[in-house]
């Protein structure tokens, strides 16, 4: 069954769920700006990020994660936060603001991103980024056309961010919380 916007909800991982999901001190979510690539994966291959680092930004009050549920499946999750809490910031292709809010991950399945889901998980990050006080939110993008936990450049440049050339497959989107604010009250 493809899910519908209206039939999903975005949760905050909290500390218990967190403890739950974790496999081996693992989880399965994808960020390469979290991952641990020397670290053994236990389970699927891509789970190398480990539970303490997801478990700092899940702390953290200027960070976060998020899950979209449908029928009770993680079918898109977002993780972001603080630059200084992700250890890879070298795979990005442009320098990251350290006073920003950094979207290191934002995935929709096919079926969910198709019913807008990456979209709304954008939403509620940047209504957090509001909220927290943020000037400037930053996001890992990456071409279209190719896959990853990132969200597609499309998503960011269709929202009104600024997004930089491909370099090794990924990309930086930025813009301000005021921009995004006066974006969304424009009269369609």
């Amino acid at each position: 069954m493809s899910p519908d916007s209206a039939e999903v909800s975005i949760v905050d991982l909290d500390p218990d769920s967190l403890a739950m999901m974790s496999l081996n001190g693992r989880v399965c979510f994808n960020c390469p700006l979290l991952e641990n690539p020397g670290a053994p994966a236990s389970g699927p291959s891509w789970c190398r990020v480990s539970s303490e680092d997801l478990l700092r930004l899940v702390r953290d009050e200027r960070s976060g994660v998020k899950m979209a549920l449908h029928e009770k499946r993680i079918v898109g999750y977002a993780v972001f936060g603080r630059p200084a809490l992700f250890r890879n910031l070298d795979l990005l292709p442009v320098q990251v603001d350290s006073d920003a809010l950094l979207i290191g991950a934002l995935y929709a399945t096919p079926m969910a991103e198709a019913a807008g889901v990456d979209a709304d998980l954008l939403v509620e990050i940047m209504g957090f980024a509001r909220d927290s006080g943020y000037e400037v939110v930053q996001a890992a993008c990456r071409p279209d056309d190719t896959e990853g936990p990132e969200g597609p450049s499309r998503l960011f440049s269709a929202a009104g961010f600024e997004v930089s050339d491909a370099v090794n497959g990924r990309c930086l989107a930025r813009t301000t919380v005021e921009e995004w604010n006066e974006a969304e009250e424009e009269p369609e």
